[in-house]
């Protein structure tokens, strides 16, 4: 435990660390031999998962013994095919989807008993894998024999890939063994953050340039669009008529009007309506207006529609009241005042 919290003390603050312990580096195993590849774990943010890949390639990906602990051992198995050098290496990911610098060691595969032999490759320097938010995708590694370079480490994430119209997020960035680096053209260290306040989604691109060649990632910013929250706005509510007579008296309808106008556009437009004699109270029914052109909606009120709120059809006086409602395409709502309209028996 002494010699690991050693090892975590010494390395980037807050980025996991991860250590193969066996099998040693240069070993030699039989083919179709199981190997264990045990490794220790260290992450400030607790361990998730821990990788093993093989020459490059991703082999196989789990928790550790302890998912979420600070420190963790696991032991993944591995079997050579075929006769040949391996290189073994693992990366470790915290919670927070940070990776570790890769360790790895080099191993020989025969078809028989072996001899140890000092292996001539040189441990790759860098991490295999680029990050972009919380994806990570395998780069492929380049054979080091001599003085060749190895690949580079980029790592890309921002604090927020989501915001709304006037918010700020920081752009985080670390890569390896670059020469140079740009975002958006304009020069950048290796090493580097900073704060964005887009207006609308833009993306954000980086090229990159190392000794073993040169790359370009980016990264989204999606900006939302302001939420709307206010309701449609309703006017010039009328009726073609103030009185209207049961049943054959002229007018025997009435056409009620009304403009609505909304930012995000009108969705629907209803006329609310009842018939109210004496002590009789009718029931409140709902007709869909419709669009009479520009922002104007109309809906009628014949004697069918009023005789199915109150019924028997009136012998006296009486009253429509009514009310138009509008809504936007975002939800919201508003409610004109409520208006009357005289409804009278016609006697002949």
């Amino acid at each position: 435990m002494a010699l690991l919290m050693a090892g975590c003390a010494s390395g980037e603050p807050g980025v996991p660390r991860v250590w193969i312990d066996m099998p040693r580096d240069g070993a030699e195993v039989e083919v179709g031999e199981e190997i264990i590849v045990l490794s220790h774990v260290y992450a400030r943010e607790g361990v998730a998962q821990v990788e093993l890949l093989v020459n490059g390639t991703a082999y196989r990906r789990e928790p550790p013994d302890e998912p979420g602990a600070a420190f963790g051992s696991l032991s993944q198995a591995w079997m050579p095919e075929s006769p040949g050098d391996y290189q073994l290496a693992v990366v470790a990911y915290d919670t927070q989807g940070t990776a570790s610098r890769v360790a790895s060691v080099h191993v020989r595969a025969a078809a028989g008993p072996t001899v140890f032999v000092p292996t001539p490759y040189v441990t790759l320097p860098a991490t295999p894998y680029v990050t972009t938010g919380p994806t990570w995708y395998p780069t492929p590694w380049v054979t080091t024999m001599g003085v060749t370079p190895g690949p580079f480490r980029v790592n890309i994430w921002a604090d927020r890939l989501d915001l709304h119209a006037g918010e700020c997020t920081t752009l985080h960035w670390e890569i390896d063994q670059a020469t140079s680096v740009t975002l958006d053209g304009g020069s950048v260290a290796a090493y580097g953050s900073r704060q964005v306040c887009p207006a609308v989604s833009t993306r954000y691109r980086f090229h990159i340039t190392a000794p073993s060649g040169g790359t370009d990632r980016d990264i989204m910013i999606t900006v939302a669009a302001p939420s709307d929250t206010t309701p449609p706005t309703i006017s010039g509510v009328m009726a073609s008529a103030s009185q209207i007579y049961v049943p054959n008296c002229q007018p025997n309808t009435a056409v009620i009007t009304a403009n609505a106008t909304d930012a995000s556009a009108i969705s629907r437009v209803e006329l609310t309506y009842r018939v109210v004699e004496g002590s009789r109270q009718g029931a409140w029914r709902t007709l869909t207006m419709s669009s009479a052109g520009g922002s104007s909606y109309r809906a009628t009120l014949d004697w069918a529609a009023l005789d199915s709120s109150l019924h028997p059809p009136v012998t006296t006086g009486a009253t429509i009241q009514y009310y138009v409602r509008a809504q936007d395409a975002r939800g919201n709502a508003a409610q004109s005042s409520t208006f009357t309209i005289t409804y009278e028996e016609c006697l002949i």
